[in-house]
């Protein structure tokens, strides 16, 4: 188990990181129990902060450790998380740092979002839906562009779609006329998001779909396949998601990489 902290503040709550192990699921309370979207703990090891992701320099055992995806040998012969090279998408722009990172601001990210955390540094965060180009993929799935593949490090990311020369739903966008027929750019909910192209029409649970935002109960999550379907019900801990917003305890959980897939994690004690 690592020992290293990542502590993050929540509408101004600082929330300390305490080690967990993950489980597959935990049941959540609904309506009729009157704590809509509460976890219902059940008993046994939650997923805790402490299970998510390295930064650049801590130590990993295996690639996943990392929020890179690298993991190397330093010059001690020790393992380490590598920092990633930079990764050029279809629309020029230049980006390194995964979920989980510590960043300066939104470019910098992959994922399209610096957030502040409370120990004065600022970390990437997932924006919601699919994966956009240059984020840390496993299945051609989990991309906007639906492809998925090594780059020169042998480490997977989403890369633009070969026969596309438009963007698809879920990727970054600065007008309408760079997304792809049936789609439009726009800021969508969360309404801090940058601009991305979506759908116009909104999508009913069980919908394939790219964003939160099209879809009527708005959480746009992998099923047990890895494929993104709108869903109603927010995230358990210890369950797949796409953003902090699919978590159903927001202010004490957030979505981060955990054996680099994104999990809803426990943030304090």
């Amino acid at each position: 188990m690592r020992t290293r902290s990542l502590a993050l503040v929540v509408v101004g709550i600082a929330l300390a990181a305490t080690t967990h192990g993950c489980t597959a699921e935990l049941d959540v309370l609904g309506p009729a129990e009157g704590q809509a979207g509460a976890v219902a703990c059940g008993g046994g090891p939650g997923c805790g902060v402490e299970d998510a992701c390295n930064g650049a320099g801590d130590p990993c055992a295996a690639p996943d450790d990392c929020c890179s995806g690298s993991c190397v040998e330093d010059g001690a012969r020790s393992l380490v998380c590598e920092s990633m090279a930079l990764c050029t998408t279809s629309a020029g722009s230049e980006c390194a740092l995964q979920a989980g990172e510590p960043c300066d601001n939104d470019a910098a990210c992959c994922t399209g979002a610096c957030v502040p955390a409370n120990d004065g540094v600022s970390r990437c965060a997932y924006l919601g839906g699919c994966h956009l180009e240059c984020e840390l993929c496993v299945h051609d799935g989990d991309c906007c562009s639906q492809h998925c593949a090594a780059d020169a490090s042998g480490v997977r990311r989403c890369t633009a779609a070969p026969v596309l020369d438009c963007r698809p739903a879920g990727e970054l966008c600065d007008s309408g006329a760079d997304c792809c027929a049936g789609t439009s750019c726009g800021k969508v909910s969360p309404p801090e998001e940058p601009r991305r192209c979506h759908q116009s029409a909104v999508l009913a649970d069980g919908s394939p779909c790219a964003l939160p935002g099209d879809c009527a109960g708005g959480h746009c999550v992998p099923d047990d396949e890895g494929t993104l379907l709108c869903e109603s019900g927010c995230r358990a801990e210890g369950r797949s998601c796409t953003s902090r917003a699919d978590c159903c305890q927001m202010l004490t959980h957030d979505c981060l990489p955990v054996g680099g897939i994104p999990t809803c994690v426990d943030l304090f004690e």
